[in-house]
């Protein structure tokens, strides 16, 4: 598991992204996926947008993101 402060306002997407978390399941090639959360703040009351794969929820400003990912790790 790898915990990365980001701490830059994103101005295309409206966020400030806060904090990244990363961590691998299972064994590669064997069912095994990489796995991001993000923690960020939007100028939104409430959002929710399901994704191929994973998810995205605003509630109150505070945007939770999740995404998973079958073919290679996410960059720290």
């Amino acid at each position: 598991m790898r915990i990365r402060r980001i701490g830059r306002w994103d101005g295309e997407a409206r966020v400030f992204r806060g904090v990244r978390i990363t961590w691998d399941r299972g064994t590669w090639g064997e069912g095994g996926y990489s796995a991001k959360f993000t923690i960020g703040f939007a100028p939104r009351f409430f959002r929710f947008r399901r994704e191929l794969f994973g998810w995205m929820l605003t509630v109150f400003g505070v945007r939770l993101h999740y995404l998973w990912s079958y073919g290679g790790r996410f960059a720290d």
